[in-house]
């Protein structure tokens, strides 16, 4: 069930965006109620009101005009206390679908203002901040006369994805036209691939562009609803904020989705979220990390088993064949540390330990390097698996340093961690 929206005024024409657009996603969310809220913080003497019967006045007021422009029911409140905390401890209570208020952005000024009413209220509480700049775009949505652009911010995180479900949501509610961007850096993606330094890092990558887009597509799935979707891959230098900016420029957005990871103080600096929330000169949706809802978990389509051609490996290797389920796809990857090691004969060795019936879904893998760990890792980034299955005996198991800790400790996907039984 969908639930209510707030809506923050200062009762004056610059909430105006704010009112409207919070108007038109309540009947398009079908939110059963708007709360209009007015904060005062008394004891900075902000007010300038006669008394609370002229306040509540005037916010009634704004509540039936408010009433006339929605279907859902207009409540009003006036707030006492720092504005920031009063909304979001109101929103807190009331489980809000999302807090709606109206912004100007900063503009191109050259330092960046620390302690705005928006940039406040994005470093605090749990609830969806919706910022917005015009209203027209989210008008013309609810009344079918066209899709509401979307652009929404990925990344290798998990605070994108809480972005990418309120993206979901909105598509559901009506037709959106959704383009997922995701900067990268060059160098830094190649590393993670384990693939040679490039050349160049200020143009595009091919390889990095493919490896980057295969994962979206698995992440994203399937979108309900009318509307197109998009991935675009770009490369960056820089802040990542400023090239997610130039994308919703390019694209037209209506609205920029981004996930939000509460950064504080001089953290702000560096994060995406408060970037795009400064500078965007369209409306932006920032979506708490925590919102992400849990990924379901299907069986896995691809895995990566990894052996040293020990005893234990190969008795325990028999065991990660027979977890994972027959149509998945596995590369054995062996990694050598010797630089003169015979390559054929790994081959051949790995090649006794594929049971007849998965011959066709694996795929044999040998790597030379000292750093087994590293090697792993990127070989699973490399292959977008959705698992990682390791052996190790329990002596290993405990080690600080083994190989399977290092893997664990550097890697953000599942690992099958296989104890086999030490020698007789």
């Amino acid at each position: 069930m969908t639930k209510t929206i707030l809506c923050a005024t200062d009762l004056t024409s610059n909430s105006r965006p704010a009112l409207a657009a919070a108007s038109a996603l309540a009947d398009r969310l079908a939110a059963p109620a708007i709360w209009l809220l007015h904060a005062i913080d008394v004891a900075k003497g902000s007010t300038s009101y006669d008394g609370p019967e002229t306040l509540d006045e005037m916010l009634g007021a704004e509540a039936t005009k408010l009433s006339t422009a929605t279907t859902a029911k207009v409540r009003s409140m006036a707030l006492y206390g720092s504005a920031p905390f009063a909304l979001r401890e109101f929103a807190d209570r009331q489980a809000a679908e999302m807090l709606v208020v109206a912004s100007n952005g900063h503009g191109d000024t050259p330092l960046r203002r620390i302690g705005g009413m928006s940039e406040a209220l994005s470093e605090l509480g749990t609830t969806p901040l919706l910022v917005v700049r015009d209203a027209s775009p989210f008008i013309a949505w609810r009344d079918a006369e066209r899709p509401l652009r979307i652009v929404c911010g990925a990344s290798h995180g998990r605070a994108w994805l809480a972005g990418l479900e309120w993206a979901r949501k909105l598509q559901r509610a009506g037709p959106c036209d959704l383009t997922v961007v995701q900067i990268y850096y060059v160098g830094e993606e190649r590393q993670r691939l384990g693939l040679a330094p490039s050349h160049s890092l200020l143009g595009g990558d091919a390889e990095v562009e493919a490896h980057l887009t295969r994962e979206l597509e698995g992440r994203i799935g399937p979108l309900e609803g009318g509307g197109e979707a998009t991935i675009r891959v770009l490369p960056g230098v820089g802040r990542i904020g400023d090239h997610l900016l130039d994308a919703a420029k390019a694209e037209q957005a209506d609205l920029l989705i981004v996930g939000n990871n509460h950064h504080r103080g001089l953290g702000r600096l560096r994060s995406v979220a408060s970037v795009v929330l400064h500078y965007a000169g369209v409306s932006v949706l920032m979506v708490p990390a925590e919102l992400s809802l849990p990924l379901p978990v299907p069986p896995p389509k691809r895995a990566l088993v990894a052996t040293d051609l020990t005893p234990i490996s190969n008795r325990a290797l028999s065991h990660a064949y027979a977890i994972l389920p027959a149509s998945c796809l596995v590369t054995l990857l062996h990694v050598a540390r010797d630089p003169e090691a015979d390559i054929a004969s790994i081959r051949q060795s790995l090649e006794t330990l594929v049971p007849a019936a998965r011959q066709r879904q694996t795929k044999i893998e040998i790597l030379q390097t000292l750093d087994v760990a590293s090697a792993i890792c990127e070989a699973a980034e490399r292959d977008d698996v959705d698992m990682l299955c390791l052996v190790s005996s329990r002596r290993h198991m405990r080690a600080l340093g083994s190989i399977p800790d290092d893997v664990i400790r550097r890697t953000a996907r599942p690992v099958l961690l296989v104890a086999g039984a030490p020698p007789e």
